[in-house]
């Protein structure tokens, strides 16, 4: 079951989901899916859940659901555009735009072998209870909101976008449709990473700094998996050199913002068409990431990172501006992890972009 209210979103999930023989049926919101959930004898293997919706969002179907012993056993994942949801208790969490062989795979996992009966319509869906709210409106929580929902409404046309582009590279049949489906996920990729640079940028604004949730996360998957998505979009040769895990207790999204930042912003840089090399390893109690590429970033050097004690709006345009948005959003990731990020640049020869992470293991 799919739970979204984007329309175009939800049609490219079914098409995706359809195309792995899947078979899939939808909701609007949480009242929807719940009203057929109930209406019928077949339960779904697992319930692919969006948070912002209206008449009932994500978390008031997951507590509707948690609350129904018929309903409680089935597996939730939710798929949001909102990076910074209060908290909800599912069995995964994936963020928009996903990419399609992550869903796969993780749909993969619920899939049973035991028989269904075919879905049926309920006769009509019951009444939703209204939910609750409160008069008073909260200034830096309402700011925090409205990041939110744009990041949500942002990000949902670009993960339709992004399932499209992929269906329409899987099923391209000649080397000139491949081209063009090619160059559409490059192009969403981009929007992507730059929603998320603007979002980090609205945050700062408002005067919160990078939030890190660590867990223990491998950097060489974080870089295979960019790797393996901007190679695709890119159709750039970016060569990965880690030969096995390097951890650390590091929060994994923020790694990805990280590495696809730089790894991007080689690409962009180097107009030699040659190859960026990507390596990851131990150094110590920390591990270091470079990033290597032909290109020039010497007039880009970028500062050490220093402890936050506040920053001005003018100090972080003067950031934006020197830096460039993206580079300047890495170098607030790596501080937020205690590292440190610098810059070696020969017009000649070679740039290399150095990230140092210390482990920070939890006792």
């Amino acid at each position: 079951m799919v739970v979204d209210d984007e329309d175009d979103l939800r049609d490219s999930l079914v098409e995706l989901l359809a195309a792995a023989k899947y078979s899939v049926v939808c909701a609007e919101d949480g009242e929807e899916a719940l009203a057929l959930l109930r209406g019928s004898h077949r339960k779904p293997d697992l319930i692919v859940l969006d948070l912002m919706m209206p008449r009932m969002d994500g978390w008031e179907f997951r507590e509707a659901q948690r609350r129904d012993d018929a309903l409680s056993g089935i597996p939730v994942v939710v798929m949001t555009a909102t990076r910074h949801h209060r908290p909800i208790d599912v069995d995964q969490v994936l963020y928009k735009p996903t990419d399609p062989d992550v869903l796969l795979t993780t749909v993969d996992r619920y899939r049973t072998t035991s028989p269904h009966d075919e879905w049926r319509e309920p006769a009509a869906a019951p009444a939703s209870a209204p939910a609750a709210g409160s008069a008073e409106i909260d200034t830096v929580l309402f700011s925090d909101r409205f990041v939110d929902m744009l990041g949500h409404d942002l990000r949902n046309p670009i993960s339709a976008m992004y399932l499209t582009g992929t269906l329409l590279s899987g099923q391209a049949r000649d080397e000139e449709t491949a081209e063009h489906a090619g160059r559409i996920l490059n192009v969403v990729q981009r929007m992507d990473l730059t929603v998320s640079h603007l979002l980090h940028f609205l945050r700062i604004c408002l005067g919160k700094d990078t939030p890190i949730a660590r867990t223990r996360t491998d950097l060489t998957d974080v870089c295979r998996r960019v790797v393996r998505s901007l190679t695709r979009s890119t159709g750039r040769t970016i060569d990965l050199v880690a030969e096995k895990p390097v951890e650390g207790n590091w929060d994994r999204e923020r790694l990805e913002l990280l590495v696809s930042t730089l790894v991007r912003e080689a690409c962009d840089q180097d107009r030699s068409q040659g190859a960026i090399v990507v390596k990851a390893y131990p150094s110590g109690e920390s591990v270091r990431l470079e990033i290597e590429h032909r290109g020039n970033l010497s007039g880009r050097r970028v500062p050490k990172p220093t402890p936050d004690n506040g920053v001005t709006y003018s100090e972080l345009e003067n950031e934006c501006m020197r830096l460039g948005l993206g580079m300047a959003i890495a170098r607030r990731i790596v501080r937020a992890h205690e590292g440190d990020i610098r810059v070696d640049s020969d017009a000649d020869t070679l740039t290399r972009v150095t990230v140092e992470l210390p482990k920070n293991w939890l006792n």
